[in-house]
């Protein structure tokens, strides 16, 4: 019977198309560069685009609504931490306004 394998193969196959278009370690090096910039990176593990920020609760705060304002939507875990996991379609620009936000968050808890 069809269990949907040859769908996830397409699937796949796609994402890999892209993934080789796509200058990702571009991307990551722009987004650990302004991450370390900005005062984010050392509370910011993971690997690639994706990482998982844990912040206190007054960083938290001035940084969730700031990302509201930009229109950015980051995932929220538990009630410290949130996710970014961008497509790996991101562009130089989608990684630029992120980085912004992060400086004007830092600048507004300054």
């Amino acid at each position: 019977t069809w269990d949907g394998d040859e769908l996830s193969a397409v699937r796949l196959t796609q994402q890999i198309h892209v993934a080789r278009r796509t200058d990702v370690a571009a991307r990551v090096a722009q987004l650990e560069d302004g991450m370390a910039k900005a005062g984010y990176l050392d509370r910011a593990p993971g690997l690639g685009l994706y990482r998982v920020m844990s912040l206190d609760g007054s960083a938290l705060e001035v940084l969730e609504r700031r990302l509201t304002a930009a229109d950015i939507a980051l995932e929220k875990l538990h009630s410290h931490r949130l996710v970014l996991a961008p497509p790996i379609t991101a562009s130089a620009g989608d990684i630029d306004r992120f980085i912004q936000v992060l400086r004007q968050a830092r600048q507004e808890r300054a």
